[in-house]
């Protein structure tokens, strides 16, 4: 006789129980920082299903450093302050001395990006590691080995067991040595997911939305490689031209000031050259910015139209959040967008900046709402093989086979 599902549920989970995995992160604010979000929600999934993991990470806000819990995860911050040479050393100073004091009590350490002292640590220490492409031109391999200090990153990137590519397939067999695992970034597809009409009315009142108004959705970062600048200048094309205007809305952390310094620099310039943009095309009517929040699966349920137009990104949160809400979107066509939109079928991907070209795509899109529901369900179809679960499923599969393929060295300090 056949296990019921959740059976079958209980007994994969059981089988993953004791596994112990050290996420290691730059800085790890998942409420701020879209690659902290995804490695959260991984880990969110990995507990579940009967993992353990931890989380280190720097802080550049002395309450943020020391133990504390998001959603049940741990997590312990060490000093990561101004990008001077002390500042770096001490970063480098303390991550390691977590690791000799914690590294042998864990099975896998997961790095999320490039961070060179734990790379140094798991090169000697020979401890089963992994680490994940978060954005090209950052910490992509090409950009990690070029120029005079290119061939330590690589040495050091070989003590890696494995490097996840969720961003694009470039040929790796440049790259000897180094050990690839093609796993993409998930989506919570329960979550986001499309309503009906009456559902949507609801929400957007309850949002203080415009009813009877198309709404052009962007979510991120207000910072300038975000390129909100873009979609402004495609509002203004609409505006020439005397067409239907859109609301947009753009949904992100307003105020950076409590976590990371450097970014809310960013995003304070970048706000007030938006700011001067709007007034000189008078488009401020036509415009909101509202501060994150923690129910943003409710702005992608009230809003028609997904747009971003940035022009540097890894494999996108909101982009796969957006197509699991069965809405269009219209993106920048970027290498980390590349696996999962196939252009004018569940998604529309522009090659360089053309604001006419997609200022006529919007307004095709606003204009044809037969148009936005075909694509928007090919969206959200495409998204089921991203589901957090079975990417979880996938990281495990992964775990364990570095598990199974542990140094002896290392297997013999787990027993302890």
């Amino acid at each position: 006789m056949k296990r019921n599902t959740s059976e079958q549920n209980k007994c994969a989970e059981s089988l993953h129980s004791g596994l112990k995995i050290l996420m290691i992160h730059h800085t790890y604010l998942p409420e701020y920082n879209g690659a902290a979000l995804q490695a959260h929600r991984l880990s969110l999934a990995l507990e579940r299903k009967g993992c353990r993991v931890h989380v280190l990470a720097g802080a550049s806000n002395r309450k943020w450093i020391g133990k504390s819990n998001i959603d049940g995860i741990s997590v312990y911050r060490v000093p990561r302050y101004q990008a001077t040479i002390f500042w770096r050393i001490w970063f480098a100073i303390r991550l390691i001395q977590y690791l000799v004091a914690h590294a042998r009590h864990f099975n896998v350490i997961h790095i999320h990006s490039f961070i060179a002292p734990v790379n140094l640590f798991l090169f000697f220490s020979r401890t089963p590691g992994i680490q994940k492409i978060t954005r090209l031109g950052f910490d992509d391999i090409e950009s990690l080995t070029r120029g005079p200090y290119g061939w330590i990153n690589k040495m050091l990137l070989k003590s890696i067991r494995r490097i996840i590519n969720p961003i694009n397939d470039s040929d790796l067999r440049d790259y000897p040595g180094i050990h690839f695992a093609n796993i993409s970034n998930g989506v919570d597809t329960e979550l986001f997911n499309s309503v009906d009409e009456m559902s949507k009315n609801l929400i957007r009142k309850k949002l203080q939305l415009p009813l009877n108004r198309t709404i052009l959705l962007y979510v991120g970062s207000f910072i300038a490689r975000k390129r909100i600048d873009r979609v402004i200048k495609v509002m203004n094309w609409l505006k020439q031209r005397q067409l239907p205007m859109p609301l947009l809305l753009c949904v992100g952390p307003l105020n950076l000031r409590t976590s990371n310094q450097h970014f809310n620099t960013q995003s304070v310039a970048t706000m007030s050259q938006l700011n001067q943009l709007l007034k000189t095309f008078d488009l401020l009517p036509d415009v909101q910015f509202r501060d994150r929040c923690e129910n943003v699966d409710l702005y992608f349920k009230a809003c028609d139209i997904f747009i971003n137009l940035s022009e540097s990104e890894g494999q996108s949160n909101v982009v796969l959040e957006a197509m699991a809400s069965e809405l269009p979107i219209i993106i920048q066509n970027l290498p980390g967008t590349k696996r999962i939109i196939v252009n004018d079928y569940n998604g529309f991907a522009f090659d360089s900046e053309n604001t006419e070209h997609v200022g006529r795509k919007l307004f095709q899109l606003m204009s044809d709402r037969t148009m936005r529901e075909t694509v928007g369900k090919r969206a959200r179809q495409t998204t089921i093989r991203y589901d957090i679960n079975h990417v979880a499923d996938q990281m495990i599969s992964l775990y364990q086979n570095l598990q199974n393929r542990v140094d002896p060295l290392h297997a013999k300090t787990m027993a302890v």
